[in-house]
């Protein structure tokens, strides 16, 4: 894409805007091993979506929230009593 750009006069900058990388098994899908990026240049922000959220009609059951690959803790504490933050 950005040599696309470029043959037509425009300068176009990509970032990779991921915190980290996983290196990934090929068969059964299991991160073995992470590397850490740059990520955006400009920081990022929590921000709360409160009933905007899909997760806001969860609460009664926003403790069995988890992934295979998250901390519980902090994805629950995103998703639980009103505070609906990505």
């Amino acid at each position: 894409m950005q040599d696309f750009y470029y043959r037509n006069g425009l300068e176009l900058k990509i970032y990779d805007l991921r915190i980290e990388r996983a290196i990934v098994e090929e068969r059964g899908g299991v991160i073995l091993k992470r590397i850490t990026l740059p990520g955006d240049p400009m920081g990022y922000h929590k921000v709360n979506l409160g009933n905007g959220s899909f997760f806001s009609k969860t609460d009664s059951f926003s403790h069995l929230l988890c992934g295979s690959d998250y901390d519980f803790e902090e994805t629950r504490g995103h998703h639980t009593k009103g505070t609906m933050s990505i």
